[in-house]
């Protein structure tokens, strides 16, 4: 109906989008080989392990992100007054969810991006890269200067992305 070309799809997503688009293209290239052309990830949180465990040494950027990422994964938060916040989160769960532990089928190629000091560390970008060379994937990963995160820095990376989208 729409012209679309299921031997040529690219996905793209920012930030919680960009974790999305890599659980999608990994588990449908999983599924069905060579389903998706790229993957193109803005920001996107890849590794909830790490970033749990960053949150858990008060390391988060954002105390309202930090709450989200237990939300995300569908566990409880307690909050006390006092205390650090807890979640029922298990790290089984947080592995579920985490792209850079099902890296088993390669899309043809991934395009990421970062922002050198945002909300998603960089270490986000660089654990999935290394996830995807151990798998013999091809990837390029982008750092932009600043603080732009996902979307912020669209209008830098817009051609990139055009180019890696039409190719």
């Amino acid at each position: 109906e729409y012209n679309g070309d299921p031997n040529n799809v690219t996905l793209l997503g920012g930030s919680a989008g960009g974790q999305l688009v890599g659980m999608a293209a990994l588990n449908l290239d999983t599924a069905a080989p060579n389903t998706v052309k790229g993957v193109v990830a803005l920001s996107g949180p890849f590794d909830f392990v790490s970033l749990m465990e960053e949150d858990l040494r008060g390391e988060t950027r954002s105390k309202s992100f930090s709450m989200n990422i237990p939300r995300a994964l569908g566990c409880k938060i307690t909050r006390p007054k006092e205390a650090p916040v807890t979640t029922t989160c298990t790290e089984e769960v947080e592995r579920e969810w985490s792209p850079v532990d099902h890296v088993t089928a390669c899309p043809r190629h991934w395009l990421m991006f970062n922002s050198e000091n945002e909300l998603i560390p960089l270490m986000q970008e660089d654990e999935m890269a290394s996830a995807l060379t151990a798998a013999g994937c091809t990837f390029t990963a982008d750092v932009e200067p600043g603080e732009g995160h996902a979307f912020a820095y669209w209008s830098k990376v817009r051609p990139t992305i055009t180019g890696f989208v039409n190719d």
